[in-house]
């Protein structure tokens, strides 16, 4: 993120626009970081803000369906990952997926199974 700051404040003071929103992720897409960059002041800007939109999240979320760790068999997956080492080689594979219950239930996949991977 700190290249991108620098490279926006580079293209703001050469006079390629006058405001730059930059947004970046870390951890795995887990924290979320936006700034935005301004030649002149922004008047309606205060400080300190509040940062913490957990509980207007959370608001608008809804409720999470119920988690069975025990299920086996059929379901619909919602979304999956496969992990690799730093080689680029397999590790393993995630799925996350709902039973016919609706609950929500977690599959691993072997690095070895090479049709689901």
């Amino acid at each position: 993120m700190s290249h991108a700051v620098a490279a926006m404040v580079v293209r703001l003071r050469a006079g390629d626009g006058r405001n730059g929103l930059l947004f970046g992720n870390g951890g795995f897409a887990t924290h979320n970081h936006s700034i935005v960059l301004s030649r002149a002041p922004l008047s309606a800007v205060r400080f300190p803000h509040d940062f913490d939109y957990q509980s207007r999240a959370d608001a608008s979320r809804g409720s999470a369906p119920d988690t069975n760790e025990s299920y086996a068999g059929p379901g619909t997956i919602e979304s999956y990952t496969v992990i690799c080492a730093r080689t680029g080689a397999v590790s393993a594979g995630v799925i996350v997926a709902r039973n016919p219950a609706g609950e929500r239930f977690l599959a691993a996949v072997s690095k070895d199974d090479t049709a689901t991977i």
